[in-house]
C-alpha cells in the first residue's frame, strides 16, 4: 500500500484469495475501491512489488518484467524486461524525482533504469554513464567503448519516453568500487525478526522499518560533527528513536500466522502517520519524529 508523492492518492497492490493479481485506487473517505488497473497475468506465484513516481506513474515488478501504469488510466502503459536477468516478481523503488528505478535481479543483484534526466544527474557526481547499475559489482566497461546514450542528451517530459523504443532506459555497469558505501542498522539479528518492509521517510532524513513480527522500527541521523546537517548516509550509523511513552509501535499479530502473513506499511506525507499491518487488522499511528 503506498501513496502518491503528494500524498492526495492511495494505492494497493497484492494477490485475491483465487490467486490473480491487483493493483487498485482507494477512495479512502468511502472506503471503497476507486479504480482498478489492467494488465496482470493470471495466477501469481507471489505478491507484486510496486511503487508510484510524479504523482503521476505506477511501476509494478511482474512476470520478469517491470510494467508502468499511468495512474490515471485502468490500461497499462507499458512494460519491460531490463534486458533480462529479472526474477519472477521482482522488487523495485523509484528514487525521490522519479528519474532513476531500482530493481532486483535474479542472481541476487541490483540494476538501476534511468531516464535521460537521471543519467546526467548521476553524472555530475561522476558515476559512469549507465542504463542500468548492477551489485554485486562487476568489471566491466560500456560495450564497445561506446556511450549509447550519448547521442540524445534531450529532456524528457515524463515517462512516456519509456514507450518510445528508439529511447529505451539503458545499462552499463558500476566500475569502480569506492562508489559504494554500507553501513549497518544496530539491532537484533535474529531469524523471527528479519525486515519485511524499509523505506525512507519523506524528508528523507530517517529510516522506517516493519519486522515479520509486526514490530516498527525508526532510525534516524542526528546531527553531529561528522553529520552537521543530520541527513541520511553510509558514513554514519543511525539511532534508534523511541517514543517518549518508551511504547514500541508494533501491530496485533495474534492469531496471525507470520509465514503466510504479507506486511505492508505506507507514510503520510508529512511524515507525521503511519499505515502498517502485518497479516491482522490496519494500524494508524502517529509518528511524532520533529
Amino acid at each position: 500500500m503506498l501513496y502518491s508523492a503528494d500524498g492526495s492518492r492511495l494505492f494497493s497492490c497484492g494477490t485475491g484469495k483465487d490467486g490473480d493479481s491487483f493493483l487498485v485506487e482507494w477512495n479512502e473517505s468511502e472506503g471503497a475501491i476507486k479504480r482498478t488497473y489492467s494488465g496482470f497475468r493470471k495466477k501469481s506465484v507471489g505478491v507484486e512489488q510496486f511503487d508510484t513516481t510524479q504523482n503521476h506513474f505506477l511501476a509494478v515488478g511482474e512476470d520478469h518484467q517491470i510494467k508502468f501504469w499511468n495512474m490515471d488510466n485502468n490500461d497499462i502503459l507499458t512494460s519491460m524486461d531490463a534486458e533480462g536477468g529479472l526474477p519472477s516478481l521482482p522488487r523495485l523503488r523509484f528514487n525521490k524525482e522519479g528519474n532513476l528505478l531500482a530493481v532486483t535481479t535474479a542472481d541476487n543483484g541490483i540494476k538501476i533504469l534511468a531516464t535521460t534526466t537521471g543519467r546526467r544527474s548521476v553524472r555530475v557526481v561522476e558515476a559512469p554513464s549507465f542504463e542500468a547499475l548492477r551489485s554485486p559489482i562487476e568489471s566491466a566497461a560500456i560495450k564497445n567503448g561506446v556511450d549509447p546514450m550519448a547521442r540524445n542528451m534531450e529532456k524528457p517530459k515524463t515517462l512516456d519516453d519509456v514507450t518510445d523504443k528508439t529511447k529505451p532506459w539503458q545499462l552499463a555497469e558500476i566500475i569502480d568500487p569506492a562508489q559504494c558505501r554500507q553501513v549497518t542498522m544496530p539491532d537484533s539479528m535474529d531469524a523471527v525478526n528479519k525486515v519485511a518492509r524499509l523505506l525512507y521517510t519523506n524528508s528523507g532524513f530517517d529510516v522506517l522499518a516493519l519486522g515479520s513480527n509486526g514490530i516498527q522500527k525508526l532510525w534516524k541521523w542526528t546531527r553531529s560533527e561528522q553529520n552537521p546537517g543530520g541527513k541520511a548516509t553510509a558514513n554514519v550509523v543511525p539511532q534508534q528513536w523511541q517514543p517518549n511513552s518508551g511504547l514500541v509501535m508494533t501491530n496485533d499479530v495474534t492469531g496471525v500466522n507470520l509465514e503466510e502473513a504479507v506486511p505492508y506499511i505506507a507514510l503520510s506525507k508529512n511524515d507525521s502517520y503511519v499505515m502498517s499491518a502485518c497479516g491482522g487488522k490496519c494500524y494508524q499511528e502517529q509518528l511524532l519524529i520533529k
